[in-house]
């Protein structure tokens, strides 16, 4: 029988240096509108920051006076996906909500995710719709690439996402309980997202982990956020190392799908690694091509160039690539995860017949 947890909402917050971010963050979570059916928690988890964050934490704390339980973490793990994993686990209620340090829930947002929990239960991953929240102008190339930034509509129409490899942003991430304490009970850990500076691809993973054990993706405008972007992230030289760090995810991910389509009957780890690092190696002489020669040449390609962008995502993956043993040994990870969960799912699915 699976794992079952009190009805309420459990809000992470995973927060590097954010104590600028986090007054507003932390004052639309207080904010969320409760009522008689559920209790909500706030699990906050400081990843190592450097900067003011623990003193405002614990001011923070210490002040505050209201209904919350509240519960600080410190993670010192560099990495979002290391403050994620102690975040999940300490969750108490079934419906977990991802808020990053970063954005402001509506006021509705617990309440809504709660509900849609409630209502249906084979949805194990909810993905929100976040606004951008811009102090300055954005860049003339930002439509092109905005869901690069987590905002917008994730899917054009609310409901089950029936999509081979479906996946949906982190920011306001909405998930079951129930199936992450089937992951980790299954050793899961996540490969992506374990570097302070590459915040990227842990929910890609649960995305992707989802319909393999059992579980429906679903999306709900009705969930709504705000996702504040600072100037400094919207210059194109930063924008070109997020697609870097996309880059050094797309193994892992392109894994996981594969995983997926074939429902874990797949090459060996060591035979997908090398069909793939093919496969990125002509990506790349594509682009080549396609620019003759000029992404190559650094500055050649001007700002907002898709190229350009593509460029620097495909090279961190064959930079990724070149580390052949640990690349392997992660997927074989990945690899038993992913029929452990298989396992898990047959057997319950046999049990019900």
């Amino acid at each position: 029988m699976p794992a079952t947890f009190p009805k309420g909402v459990s809000i992470v917050v995973c927060t590097y240096n954010g104590a600028e971010r986090l007054h507003s963050c932390l004052g639309s979570l207080l904010a969320q509108e409760r009522g008689d059916d559920f209790n909500i928690e706030l699990i906050i988890v400081n990843n190592r920051s450097t900067d003011a964050t623990e003193d405002y934490l614990r001011t923070f704390y210490e002040s505050y006076s209201g209904e919350l339980t509240i519960v600080l973490i410190d993670e010192p793990n560099p990495g979002k996906s290391y403050a994620a994993e102690r975040g999940y686990d300490q969750a108490s209620f079934e419906t977990i909500i991802t808020c990053d340090d970063d954005n402001l829930l509506a006021p509705d947002f617990a309440r809504t995710a709660f509900e849609i929990l409630s209502s249906h239960s084979q949805v194990g991953i909810i993905g929100a719709k976040a606004i951008p929240s811009l102090i300055a102008a954005p860049p003339k190339w930002f439509d092109k690439f905005h869901r690069s930034y987590a905002v917008g509509d994730q899917y054009k129409k609310a409901g089950v996402v029936d999509k081979k490899g479906a996946m949906v942003w982190g920011a306001g991430m909405v998930m079951r309980r129930e199936y992450w304490q089937l992951l980790r009970t299954n050793g899961f850990s996540f490969i992506t997202g374990k570097d302070v500076a590459k915040a990227v691809g842990e929910d890609s993973e649960l995305s992707l982990l989802a319909p393999i054990a059992g579980y429906q993706i679903y999306y709900s405008p009705a969930l709504v956020l705000q996702h504040q972007i600072s100037p400094a992230r919207l210059q194109w030289k930063t924008f070109l190392t997020m697609c870097e760090n996309f880059g050094r995810t797309e193994p892992f991910l392109a894994y996981y799908e594969y995983l997926q389509a074939t429902q874990g009957d797949a090459k060996l780890p060591i035979e997908f690694y090398k069909s793939w690092r093919q496969h990125i190696r002509r990506q790349i002489l594509s682009l080549i091509v396609q620019t003759k020669g000029r992404c190559l040449i650094k500055g050649a390609l001007p700002e907002g160039n898709k190229y350009a962008a593509l460029m620097k995502r495909y090279a961190a993956a064959a930079k990724q690539m070149k580390h052949r043993e640990k690349i392997v040994a992660q997927f074989s990870e990945i690899h038993q995860i992913v029929k452990a969960v298989l396992t898990k799912h047959h057997t319950a699915e046999a049990v019900k017949i």
